[in-house]
């Protein structure tokens, strides 16, 4: 993934993605952890990415793999 200043960084187990559910949003946010332990928000644009790029898992969650590590992006 590239930051929106340019620094990039592969999703792994140092880079974690997760979704995050707010209260006052209808659908979870997608996370990934940048510049150590800093929670970053993953453009609506990345987001729709990594769905195209996702797995169907037999409970039907959306699951992305990198670097070994296994991410549920969402579900249907």
């Amino acid at each position: 993934m590239t930051t929106r200043t340019g620094e990039t960084f592969f999703v792994g187990e140092n880079n974690p993605l997760w979704l995050k559910k707010i209260s006052s949003e209808v659908n979870p946010i997608p996370l990934v952890t940048v510049r150590g332990n800093m929670a970053g928000i993953i453009s609506r644009p990345v987001y729709y990415d990594l769905i195209s790029w996702a797995r169907t898992a037999p409970d039907n969650t959306l699951i992305v793999e990198s670097l070994g590590q296994a991410y549920s992006i969402g579900s249907f």
